[in-house]
């Protein structure tokens, strides 16, 4: 497990920082900032989408994958394409009439069968797909749109480092435990460790922005983000732990080699991003 996580780790990151990369290339050439991001994640989309969908049917809702996916890109599209000088009514109006959609789309599908069992809560599912699978996902790469595309790169390597560290940290001292109905594997000291790693990575990304990008942070941002990052990744990767145990299944999938499914690495990500978009959204 431990070698094929340190190599799909490294491959993942790669990839991520050559499509920020572009981005920031195309972006030069009059593209909208984040655009390359955007379409990515559309294309990874409906693997998240089977995923969340799988995790909705172990609880004992209906789902279908297609509908999983059609509502989460419209929360990706809605977040991620919503212009900055246009009214902040008219936005939520827009998300509010998006959901009304899917609510009565999804009560549709839902009794199909002439059956009205569990209903509501399948609705509720399809309303949970929009908002975590489809704004998140789209209000993290709206951060390119206030900042750069590279800073997209840096809140998901700020996450990641507290992953890395709380994982290592808890091999390697890790005794009390932090949630053991919930997480077995998570320990305090695993938490403390990943937290210390995400404040290292902050400092480094800051001195990094001030040094080549043109917003400069101040000093006080490295443990803003790397405080609350942390902490906010941490609460992501335990909100799926939760969704896995109700579904009872211990990944995601198996699509990523040592890493599980996209939620797997999703997870974290997708918490932190309003947290990463509010903090970065005056400079």
């Amino acid at each position: 497990m431990l070698r094929y996580r340190l190599i799909t780790g490294p491959i993942l990151i790669l990839a991520l920082l050559g499509i920020v990369w572009f981005d920031s290339a195309m972006q030069c050439q009059g593209a909208p900032p984040g655009l390359v991001l955007y379409c990515l994640a559309v294309l990874v989309t409906p693997f998240a989408a089977h995923e969340f969908t799988t995790l909705l049917r172990g609880s004992g809702l209906k789902a279908q994958v297609w509908l999983t996916t059609l509502v989460a890109w419209s929360g990706l599209s809605i977040t991620f394409w919503w212009p900055d000088g246009a009214a902040s009514t008219n936005g939520v109006a827009l998300v509010v009439s998006t959901m009304a959609v899917i609510t009565v789309v999804s009560a549709i599908v839902f009794t199909r069968g002439q059956t009205t069992d569990g209903v509501i809560q399948s609705i509720a599912g399809s309303l949970l797909a929009f908002a975590y699978l489809g704004c998140l996902a789209g209000l993290l790469i709206a951060v390119a749109h206030h900042h750069s595309a590279w800073w997209v790169a840096g809140v998901v390597g700020i996450t990641k480092a507290c992953d890395s560290g709380a994982y290592f940290t808890g091999r390697a001292v890790g005794k009390h435990k932090l949630i053991p109905w919930l997480s077995p594997g998570k320990t305090w000291e695993g938490a403390i460790g990943g937290t210390l790693a995400a404040i290292g990575v902050a400092a480094l990304l800051v001195a990094a922005n001030d040094a080549w990008l043109s917003h400069p942070l101040p000093w006080w941002m490295i443990p803003a983000l790397g405080l609350s990052l942390a902490v906010t990744g941490q609460l992501g990767d335990l909100m799926v732990s939760l969704m896995k145990r109700g579904a009872k299944v211990k990944d995601s999938s198996t699509i990523l080699p040592g890493l599980g499914g996209v939620l797997d690495v999703l997870d974290s990500p997708l918490l932190v991003a309003p947290v990463a978009y509010w903090l970065l959204h005056g400079f």
